[in-house]
Parts: C-alpha cells; structure tokens; sequence
C-alpha cells in the first residue's frame, strides 16, 4: 500500500501541476511521498493518502518558494504568494483567476479536508496550515543580512504563535 500511495501523491502534485517540469525528477529523489505513506501505518487508504499528499504539497511548497530562491528570499514578492494561499484557507469556495498551481493543489486539499472531517477539524487544519504560512514570511523576512535588525529568535515566534491567534512575529 505504502508504494501506492508514494506514487498516487506523486501522481496527484503532477496533476496539479505544482512543479515545473524540470524540477519534477529532482523532487522525487527525496522521496518527500514516501514520508506521509510511512507516516500513518494503520490510517485508511483515503486518510494516509490526503496526509501523503499534504506532506508532498509542504516539500513542494518549499522547494519553490522558500529554499533559498528568489521569491522566498523577496518578502514582499513571498507575502504575495502567502496572500493567496491564506485566501485559500478563509475563504475555499473563491478561486482568484488565474490561480498559482501550488493554491490550486491546496484547495483540493483543503475540500478533502472538509470531506473527511467534522468542520472544527477542518478550521484547526486550515488554522495551523495558516501559521506554518506565516511562519515561512517570518522566515523570509529574517534571509536578508540586516545588522541593525533585531528580532527574537524563531522558537520565540512559534512558542508566541502556539499561544496566540492570530500569530504576529
């Protein structure tokens, strides 16, 4: 089932086409699917599937946004992107045209979400990816060397954002 699901996860981001073409190769040597389907050993099928596919959706999202590249290290570009997903997570039922592939693919996230679970788990769901979101702009607001600034460090930010809603860091 595990390779299943790896491949299904793989199969669902390609359908959404979250990733370049010339980036899909190099994305599937981490294995990032292989992560969620050894993640729930004894989830259902459907369940262990929508964990893979998040967990691939998190390591895409990464990759082209926050490793080190240009938008990820461009706040005000990055905030942009983050705009749009946290769009997404309020308000599922409205698309922006045209929409950013890596949005579209959290949509269909986000509906299955709501599918399987009870709406106060969807809410938790969509409130926690929210924070892991802002937590990337916090991160790419901090890339750039600025001597003068002076932040508190990022375990600061995540024990005030587990405390608090909403986060602001």
């Amino acid at each position: 089932m595990r390779a299943a699901i790896e491949s299904d996860s793989m199969a669902w981001l390609d359908g959404h086409a979250v990733l370049p073409e010339d980036r899909r190769t190099e994305f599937r040597s981490g294995a990032p699917a292989a992560l969620g389907s050894h993640t729930y050993p004894r989830g259902t099928r459907a369940g262990t599937q929508l964990a893979s596919d998040f967990i691939t959706w998190l390591f895409a999202f990464d990759d082209l946004y926050c490793d080190a590249n240009r938008i990820g290290g461009d706040p005000v570009e990055f905030s942009a992107v983050i705009g749009e997903l946290i769009e997404v997570l309020e308000d599922p039922g409205r698309a922006n045209s045209p929409e950013l592939p890596v949005a579209r693919a959290l949509r269909d996230l986000d509906g299955r979400v709501a599918a399987m679970g009870s709406p106060v788990q969807r809410r938790r769901w969509a409130d926690d990816t929210e924070k892991y979101l802002l937590a990337k702009l916090w991160e790419a607001g901090r890339r750039r060397p600025d001597p003068s600034r002076h932040s508190p460090p990022m375990f600061i930010c995540a024990v005030s954002a587990a405390r608090t809603s909403p986060v602001s860091c």
